[in-house]
């Protein structure tokens, strides 16, 4: 059975546990990103989630990638809309709202969007017979 969502949180769970490891050893900055400790510690129970939600299957993987999406698109949006206590928690700066908003829309893809067709009751590939 192919398993998109898993597969991607698996991919995504490993990146944010390096993102997680090089904020905690660069202290303050990931690239253009701010981070802080609350920040990384986020980043790293993210990772661990969505690492143990791919390997429970497609299912599990799906509705993580759904919350995860919601979670971050509404720190996106907190961010965005200068909630002080947000921004002085997590130390967001612009480039971080943009980068949660992106995060925000591929998970929530990942977890919205259809998967493959079934074997059962699927239709066959053009060109073959029914």
């Amino acid at each position: 059975m192919k398993t998109p969502t898993a597969n991607f949180c698996k991919a995504a769970g490993a990146i944010l546990i390096v993102v997680a490891i090089w904020g905690f050893i660069t202290g303050d900055h990931v690239l253009i990103f701010h981070v802080n400790t609350a920040h990384n510690i986020v980043h790293l129970v993210s990772g661990a989630l969505a690492l143990v939600c791919g390997f429970a299957g497609e299912r599990p993987a799906r509705v993580f990638s759904i919350a995860f999406g919601a979670v971050y698109g509404l720190v996106a949006l907190l961010g965005f809309a200068g909630v002080a206590w947000v921004i002085e928690l997590l130390h967001l700066n612009a480039a971080d709202n943009w980068l949660h908003l992106g995060i925000s829309v591929v998970f929530l893809a990942a977890g919205l969007v259809p998967g493959p067709l079934a074997k059962h009751g699927s239709m066959p590939p053009y060109g073959q017979p029914a």
